[in-house]
């Protein structure tokens, strides 16, 4: 699940309450220098203890920034404009709005492709759960599919929204979570905290990762009765289909080149498993695609990324654009606008960017 779980424990026999942070660390996506790679990657996962003084009234932590947190004010915003707050300021969770969560995917609002922090509540308006996503709607599909779809537990949302065009504000996301946390602690009758983040009574469900469909997803082919001297023509088609397409060698599973494999684990770490893949050695499936991949875009290596039905680049270019901190939204904003009906079959994209093409 592309969230950090965010746990809500009693203080210590016999010793006074403080407030524990404590984060796994993020497994890098590429070979990029590692303050780099650090500075951009979302946050994936951590345990927070908030301090139990909070059940007494004592104010939650403030976010510290570090070398880590990423830089910017990429934290997000009340309600579905995404502004983004200072760090030091949360905004606090009953002043945004209370989202009923639309029962098809499609329908939800575009701006949840964003990082965020987020809370869940149930069908009776109860806080469940308060954590921290790269994406908030890749976060509430992976709670549907531990849950149910129609489960109770998963009805509603209120949500901090990171701004998509720049790498989201690792401190600010997780001291929003933080103050969340203490406010619901300080609320609460018993001093509990929410059931999502209280160890005792069901974390686990929520903190429960869903199939990896990030490397279980199986590659699409180009449409039945493709011959090699149409294979040109199914390229066009497949590209206009889906606002995010990757030719590869191989499959998510198995990627059979390094170049591959590397572009497989940038896209996951910008928008999970939501992009299609095709196996250009799969001669089966895909009769005459390699040669045709190579045509259709001019360009004589793979793999090939496509966005909203243009050629972005291999390899390198994709590379570069991801270091440059370029590439996240502009798959970002595909994937949020894939609602929309799918453009008109047909047209190419130019070569994007420059530099001596990767992969073979």
């Amino acid at each position: 699940m592309s969230t950090m779980a965010f746990l809500v424990t009693p203080p210590p026999l016999g010793g006074g309450a403080r407030a524990r942070v404590g984060r796994a660390s993020d497994r890098r996506a590429t070979a990029a220098p590692p303050a780099t790679a650090a500075a951009r990657r979302p946050p994936r996962r951590a345990v927070v203890a908030v301090a139990a003084a909070a059940s007494a009234g004592a104010p939650p932590p403030s976010p510290t920034p570090s070398s880590s947190s990423g830089g910017g004010d990429g934290s997000g915003g009340g309600g579905g404009d995404g502004a983004a707050p200072s760090a030091l300021a949360p905004p606090a969770l009953d002043t945004l709005p209370l989202t009923p969560i639309p029962a098809h995917p499609r329908e939800w609002p575009p701006a949840w492709a964003a990082a965020a922090t987020y809370a869940i509540y149930d069908d009776a308006g109860a806080l469940r759960y308060v954590s921290v996503a790269r994406s908030l709607r890749v976060a509430l599909l992976n709670h549907r599919r531990v849950w149910g779809a129609d489960h109770p537990a998963v009805t509603a949302v209120r949500a901090a929204l990171a701004p998509p065009d720049a790498p989201p504000d690792r401190a600010a996301l997780e001291g929003t979570a933080k103050a969340w946390l203490a406010a619901a602690v300080a609320a609460s009758p018993s001093g509990s905290p929410p059931p999502g983040n209280d160890p005792a009574d069901g974390a686990s469900r929520w903190r429960a990762r869903p199939p990896d469909v990030t490397r279980t997803k199986p590659n699409i082919t180009l449409p039945p009765g493709t011959t090699p001297e149409t294979a040109a023509a199914a390229v066009g088609a497949v590209v206009a289909a889906h606002p995010v397409v990757l030719f590869l060698k191989g499959t998510r599973a198995d990627p059979a080149c390094g170049f591959s494999a590397r572009t497989l684990d940038i896209l996951r770490s910008h928008i999970g498993a939501a992009f299609e893949t095709l196996n250009v050695l799969d001669e089966a499936a895909n009769p005459g695609l390699r040669d045709a991949v190579k045509a259709y875009a001019s360009w004589p290596t793979v793999p090939q990324l496509y966005v909203r039905g243009e050629f972005l680049g291999g390899a390198d270019i994709v590379g570069e654009m991801h270091d440059a901190g370029e590439l996240r939204p502009l798959l970002v904003s595909a994937v949020a606008a894939s609602s929309a009906p799918p453009p008109p079959t047909g047209g190419r994209g130019g070569v994007g960017g420059g530099g001596a093409p990767a992969g073979a």
